[in-house]
């Protein structure tokens, strides 16, 4: 599922780059050829102007994140290319981007990297995140991971224990999540290591899902086609293959976030897909309906009260991400929940602080935060605070 993730993380980046960059941004610029916004679409024209943002703009980090998973995952006319991933990583670290470090260690120990497959520069890169500092539960349960690769399972247990030490001391740790980590914990206490032994063999992925990602986004040998990729999610949906995954991405494409082609763009769809993809545990898709009822271009589809529902909803899965704090908080906004929406915009800019990550997000943060503050003209508590 990591290759999932990576395509449909790269769609949301796409659209980050048109939030925070400047008209005369070589990103943005560069997201109109990838999506064939204005222009036509050319994909190595994109990927030019994205290189050229990285040499020359601010978001230089997030930038040459955003080009390591284009390459990760392949696609948008793009050869999947891991040692290029790697490559754009490695200078996202240099622009200070830490995440990266997670991105490249997750890489080098897993055997389905094939010949990048190498614990010895894992362990480099682990040395290095140590040094300049790490987050206490998800890098330190990584980090854990590597070091059982190596076989060097005291570490291994040792960071595990500090990383589920660090989880359990969230605001809002989820049961699930700590049981897998005790899971995980057992294994290294018992010398297992996470990963079979390094296969030049790495199967290709196949199904209805996989062939619906790959008209979504085009690829070498499939033509980008979002008519077909449709045909194919909504296949996998009815099949019961990845039915929350498919929901989501069929949802995404309606409400016109994940690409524009031969699919028009339909409201109602988008909300039916989201709901769809809630009812199989997908919290993404509480998010996606806030967004579509606060940000639809027809005032009658603006649901301000459905979003705030929506809102209740995923502040209860406790899921301690600041994107889903910030909607949360833009939600009661709307609402005319000010004092709310300070609070929760507040919680959004601690997380990212603790996250160590992009500089420009943690100023956008907090920005609302002095912009709800200023608009506190109604008073009331619409969520839990604990």
């Amino acid at each position: 599922m990591k290759n999932t993730v990576y395509i449909m993380l790269i769609g949301s980046l796409l659209l980050c780059f048109q939030s925070f960059a400047d008209e005369e941004s070589l990103a943005k610029e560069g997201t109109k050829y990838m999506q064939g916004k204005g222009v036509k679409r050319d994909y190595q024209q994109a990927v030019a102007l994205y290189e050229a943002a990285y040499l020359t703009e601010e978001n230089a980090g997030f930038i040459a994140l955003f080009l390591g998973r284009l390459y990760f995952s392949g696609g948008y006319g793009l050869e999947k290319d891991l040692s290029k991933a790697i490559e754009w990583f490695d200078k996202s670290i240099e622009k200070g981007f830490r995440q990266s470090y997670t991105q490249i260690i997750d890489l080098y120990i897993d055997p389905a990297s094939g010949d990048l497959y190498d614990i010895d520069k894992a362990l480099e890169y682990g040395e290095e995140m140590q040094d300049k500092g790490y987050d206490g539960s998800s890098d330190s349960v990584l980090l854990a991971k590597m070091y059982a690769q190596a076989e060097d399972f005291e570490r291994a247990v040792e960071f595990q224990n500090e990383g589920i030490s660090s989880y359990k001391r969230l605001r809002n740790p989820t049961e699930s999540t700590i049981e897998q980590y005790e899971k995980d914990l057992v294994k290294y206490e018992n010398n297992e290591r996470p990963y079979a032994e390094a296969s030049k063999y790495v199967p290709k992925p196949s199904g209805l899902f996989w062939e619906g990602q790959c008209y979504l986004i085009g690829t070498k040998d499939v033509p980008r086609d979002i008519k077909n990729a449709v045909f194919k999610l909504v296949s996998a949906y009815n099949k019961g293959e990845h039915k929350a995954e498919s929901a989501l991405l069929l949802a995404d494409i309606f409400a016109g976030r994940v690409a524009e082609g031969n699919v028009p763009k339909s409201h109602n769809k988008a909300l039916s897909w989201y709901r769809r993809a809630i009812d199989k545990g997908e919290v993404e898709g509480l998010v996606g309906i806030i967004r579509l009822c606060l940000r639809s271009e027809k005032p009658s589809q603006q649901r301000v009260n459905e979003a705030l529902k929506c809102a209740s909803q995923l502040y209860k899965e406790k899921t301690n991400n600041p994107e889903h704090l910030r909607w949360i908080a833009q939600a009661c906004a709307a609402g005319g929940r000010y004092e709310d929406a300070v609070r929760f915009q507040q919680e959004c800019v601690e997380l990212l602080k603790q996250a160590d990550g992009d500089s420009i997000k943690r100023t956008d943060a907090q920005a609302a935060v002095e912009k709800y503050k200023d608009r506190s003209e109604e008073r009331g508590v619409l969520l839990p605070g604990n």
